[in-house]
């Protein structure tokens, strides 16, 4: 509750405050569990994290979280963009921080053996070269 009050006391979407407010929020929640916010609404997890990365899209632990709330095959829209699915979720934490050793990491995990993903500044990479980025 205390999480909720934080959000409503000082809201505004862009401050960089409130993305930690809604990272933390989503962790004390648990699985399948949801929170009404002061503005009547009712959300969970995934919608946190889409929050959270709306606030400062540039945090890649918000995309890396939301990546493991979704279900194979299930996307996610946020703040009025596409549909993004797991991996285009990590491409895009890649492309907002590019020393981001996790979202290389997961996004290694998300290929199937002999895959590969085009990342947005062209590289083509599948599992070997991102988990030596990964390492870097």
């Amino acid at each position: 509750q205390l999480y909720v009050e934080a959000i409503d006391c000082n809201y505004d979407i862009y401050d960089d405050d409130h993305h930690d407010v809604y990272f933390e929020l989503s962790y004390a929640l648990a699985v399948g569990e949801t929170v009404n916010l002061h503005s009547g609404r009712l959300v969970g997890k995934k919608e946190l994290f889409a929050e959270a990365i709306g606030c400062d899209p540039g945090k890649c632990n918000a995309y890396d979280s939301l990546c493991v709330e979704l279900s194979q095959g299930q996307t996610v829209q946020l703040h009025a963009r596409c549909a993004l699915d797991r991996k285009r979720l990590l491409v895009t934490a890649i492309r907002w921080d590019p020393d981001c050793s996790k979202a290389y990491l997961n996004l290694g995990k998300a290929l199937k053996a002999g895959e590969s993903v085009c990342l947005d500044d062209g590289r083509m990479l599948g599992k070997k070269e991102l988990y030596v980025e990964a390492l870097r």
